[in-house]
């Protein structure tokens, strides 16, 4: 196929190929910019912050004192077991998107290499070689495979690590490893190998050496991500000394492993039921513990029912622990007797079991929360605030029958019968009407009025049918109703 283009009088001729040719070429110059985030995955996909925790190397270590090499370790992983998350500091989430666009560029000057790879196996191929349109194709497929990659560098080139969207916090994986490679050895980048195959954004080490009977030891923490050792600590001491000192360096290795300078705050109070909040965030009921809380000032609250609540400021100390103990005091009501019938009902303030009925209460709180609980009748709650009086009298219901109940539910079944009676009477009377109607409207048969005689004969069938039901509907409502009055008559009596 061939096209033709006049120009004064003279025909050109040139194949269609051409065309596809200056359109392969040109048709990138006015294609919008692809969008490479995904192909290029420029994107935090990652939710955990994985730390190793390595055992320790060890250099002329007597037999007994061995086991320090990984009690030490075992140590600091437990402790870290109560962590859960970690704040990523801005130089991390820095670190991070620059390590995303880094991968990014690996793996385009990895298809890059593949990619002169393809041109150089075509100059050898034997088949491209034999066919020009076999060779030509193939060219131009890598030539638009590198215009692709050309536009991924130039994109890349241009991306700002701020425009990857890294959270603040992730979740801390502990992994534990029985590897012990003497990681403090002036060796180049060997924290950083070592985090690379365990795929470790903190790697945890630590030396032990002794001499002399006693115990040398340092303890360092690498940040891949960072590249540079963010904590090192050391110290010395007989082997039944070491432990503690080890707790010591803790406080500061957890500041970095939380990601911020941390306070661990107890609070319990009484009684158990008293809710605690911080702030504006509820934070539990009776005992509340945050061991990595941020250091600062708050304000919290402690309530309970017939309690008078208590507001709280708080200053919070880095690398402080703080135990806070807080009793609430009731807002008292007069002694009041509290009295079931029946009698002998378990007697319950605020959850707590404080005698049977009847039962004097001397030392209660408004609205304090009151239950009643006997076996074979239902539990009942209320409230500690007498309205008059020095009492407070219960009914409990039994639980095997409520009367009450008894009575709703027939009341029920009764108005659904009248209702039902409401509908079939007169349902009975029209069937009939219309019954009696296409039944003295049949005419005689003939040869002209077959169609119309069978169209009023299924008419009369059709109501004579209605008419049965609805007879049947009124015997079973007006059996319903008789037994709903009989059954309501003698419940009430009873009472």
């Amino acid at each position: 196929m061939e096209c033709q283009r006049g120009t004064g009088g003279v025909k050109y001729r040139f194949p269609v190929f051409c065309l596809v040719f200056i359109l392969v070429w040109t048709g990138p110059l006015f294609a919008a910019q692809e969008n490479y985030i995904e192909t290029l995955k420029l994107k935090d996909e990652s939710t955990d912050w994985n730390i190793v925790v390595s055992y320790f190397s060890t250099r002329n270590i007597s037999l007994e004192n061995r086991y320090l090499a990984s009690s030490l370790p075992l140590k600091i992983y437990t402790t870290l077991l109560n962590y859960t998350t970690h704040t990523l500091s801005d130089e991390e989430r820095r670190g991070y998107a620059e390590r995303i666009i880094d991968n990014a560029r690996q793996t385009l000057l990895k298809e890059s290499a593949e990619l002169r790879k393809s041109f150089d196996e075509l100059d050898f191929d034997v088949t491209a070689a034999s066919s020009y349109g076999f060779r030509q194709q193939k060219e131009w497929e890598l030539l638009q495979k590198r215009d692709t990659l050309n536009e991924k560098f130039r994109y890349l080139k241009d991306f700002s690590p701020s425009d990857i969207g890294i959270p603040e916090e992730r979740k801390i994986v502990l992994l534990r490893e029985s590897d012990s490679r003497e990681l403090f050895d002036p060796i180049k980048d060997k924290q950083k190998q070592f985090a690379t195959e365990k795929k470790a954004d903190l790697v945890i080490y630590g030396r032990l050496e002794e001499m002399a009977g006693y115990i040398y030891y340092r303890i360092g923490a690498y940040s891949s991500i960072l590249d540079k050792t963010v904590f090192d600590a050391e110290g010395g001491g007989a082997p039944d000394k070491i432990e503690m000192q080890v707790s010591e360096h803790l406080k500061d290795l957890i500041t970095v492993v939380v990601g911020y300078p941390w306070t661990d705050f107890t609070v319990s109070a009484m009684p158990v039921t008293a809710s605690i909040r911080i702030g504006d965030d509820y934070s539990g009921s009776g005992v509340y513990r945050n061991n990595s809380m941020k250091p600062g000032t708050y304000i919290m609250t402690v309530e309970a029912p017939g309690y008078i609540g208590e507001e709280i400021e708080i200053v919070l100390n880095p690398k402080e622990t703080k135990t806070l103990s807080v009793s609430l005091i009731r807002n008292p009501v007069p002694p009041v007797v509290v009295n079931t019938f029946p009698p002998g009902a378990d007697v319950y303030l605020s959850s707590l079991w404080v005698g049977t009925t009847p039962f004097l209460i001397e030392n209660g709180g408004i609205n304090e929360p009151l239950m009643l609980k006997k076996e074979g009748y239902l539990d009942l709650v209320s409230a500690l605030n007498p309205e008059s009086g020095d009492k407070m009298n219960f009914v409990l219901k039994s639980s095997a029958f409520d009367i009450d109940d008894y009575m709703k539910s027939k009341r029920k079944d009764f108005y659904f019968n009248i209702a039902g009676l409401a509908f079939s009477i007169p349902l009975t009377i029209l069937a009939n009407g219309y019954q009696t109607r296409f039944l003295d409207s049949i005419p005689e048969a003939t040869a002209d009025n077959a169609v119309q005689r069978q169209q009023i004969i299924f008419g009369y069938k059709a109501m004579a049918t209605v008419f049965s039901v609805s007879i049947v509907l009124n015997a079973i409502m007006a059996t319903g109703l008789i037994v709903d009055m009989i059954d309501y008559v003698k419940v009430y009596d009873s009472r």
